[in-house]
């Protein structure tokens, strides 16, 4: 997951970049349509004011269309407070917004439909009964399958050790969910701020665990046997000279 966001915001890096070298009109505008064109899940481009008017939109709009103000949008109040690249992902509508720091205080802005990404997520399935779930960074659940967890369990998710583990540390962190029959994997998502999770039925998960340690138990069998049998028929093999003597 991290390659899919990291690979749009090397895009629209590159993107902003070249905008703001010496091209002709003509030039950015066939550069804003073909990158539009070829990325289908981009639904806006826009170039935003310090006071958060957007000057400039892709698709193009008529004219004499009113301006449209961000300064409102909790993004573009993160990204005025901080002027560094500011990722934000909503669940409703399901979308990305980028902002990236331009030259003479303009700010970029780019909006990605996440509902390819949410559809995925709520069709996964990872060892038959379990899921993905995709969190925001505060831990809070955003993308997962309609009905896997109740409306408590979606509450309680912030406060989960697994949670709070996976948004402080890069490293995949596992173990139960507690007070909840659900064991899990988790990961931060370091691109957007976030993680991923992978849950489970405790059921489930140790059942697949005990078949394991089952399998293993008589694989170690079947090579203590042959083990045992080899020893024998080596031993025999030795002791037969000095029993002729």
């Amino acid at each position: 997951f991290n390659v899919y966001f990291k690979s749009y915001d090397h895009q629209m890096s590159f993107l902003f970049t070249a905008l703001q070298k010496n091209l002709t009109w003509e030039d950015k505008s066939e550069l804003l349509r073909t990158v539009m064109a070829t990325n289908p899940d981009i639904q806006e481009i826009s170039f935003i004011s310090p006071a958060g008017k957007e000057v400039l939109h892709f698709p193009e709009v008529a004219a004499s269309t009113t301006p449209v103000s961000r300064a409102d949008d909790p993004g573009f109040k993160q990204f005025l407070s901080s002027r560094a690249r500011t990722f934000r992902l909503t669940a409703n509508p399901p979308v990305l917004d980028i902002y990236y720091p331009l030259s003479n205080d303009m700010g970029g802005r780019v909006r990605i439909s996440m509902s390819n990404l949410a559809e995925r997520i709520a069709s996964e399935s990872v060892g038959g009964t379990g899921f993905v779930v995709l969190a925001d960074k505060t831990g809070a659940p955003l993308f997962m399958p309609e009905g896997a967890l109740d409306e408590a369990s979606r509450q309680e998710m912030p406060r989960w050790a697994l949670m709070q583990s996976a948004l402080k540390s890069p490293s995949v962190t596992s173990g139960p969910i507690e007070g909840r029959d659900l064991v899990g994997a988790a990961q931060s998502l370091e691109s957007i701020g976030g993680a991923i999770l992978i849950l489970q039925p405790r059921s489930d998960a140790y059942a697949g665990i005990a078949e394991m340690k089952k399998s293993s138990l008589m694989a170690l069998g079947v090579v203590f046997l042959a083990a045992v049998t080899g020893a024998g028929f080596l031993a025999r093999r030795l002791s037969s000279p000095l029993l002729a003597l």
